[in-house]
């Protein structure tokens, strides 16, 4: 029996051990999944800033063209087509756009060049996300 008094508690040492290393392990997990789930979320907003940059710049490209125009009618329509869009479907409800068109000529004053950029923005929370989108067209006498 002599030998059996000094294995008392022999275990304890290696329990102690054991229950440390799961709860390390257990931190590590919790840790990777919260940073999972932050990178699945800004992964989404990013996704929705960029249809919201797409959406504006459609919306501008709509507006420039969409009316039997000329060339000068167009190039005066571009100077003033500078806005924002806030949505409201769902989707895009935490995002806006802002939109703005430049005009350029060439030497010879027969073409006109357009370039309509589009600034998609979303927020939830403290995540944000932005996207720009620029779309070129032109319009030849």
């Amino acid at each position: 029996m002599k030998g059996m008094s000094y294995q008392k508690g022999s275990l304890l040492p290696a329990a102690i051990f054991l229950l440390v290393v799961m709860a390390l392990f257990s931190a590590s997990l919790l840790n990777t999944s919260t940073h999972s789930s932050i990178a699945t979320t800004q992964e989404a907003i990013s996704l929705a800033a960029l249809n919201a940059a797409e959406s504006g710049a459609q919306f501008a490209m709509g507006s420039l063209f969409y009316l039997p125009t000329t060339r000068a009618l167009t190039d005066n329509r571009c100077t003033a087509l500078n806005g924002l869009i806030n949505f409201t479907v769902p989707g895009l409800s935490v995002c806006s756009s802002n939109y703005s068109c430049s005009a350029s000529i060439d030497a010879g004053d027969t073409t006109s060049y357009y370039r309509i950029t589009s600034v998609g923005r979303c927020a939830v929370g403290q995540v944000t996300g932005q996207r720009t989108i620029e779309v070129s067209a032109l319009i030849k006498d």
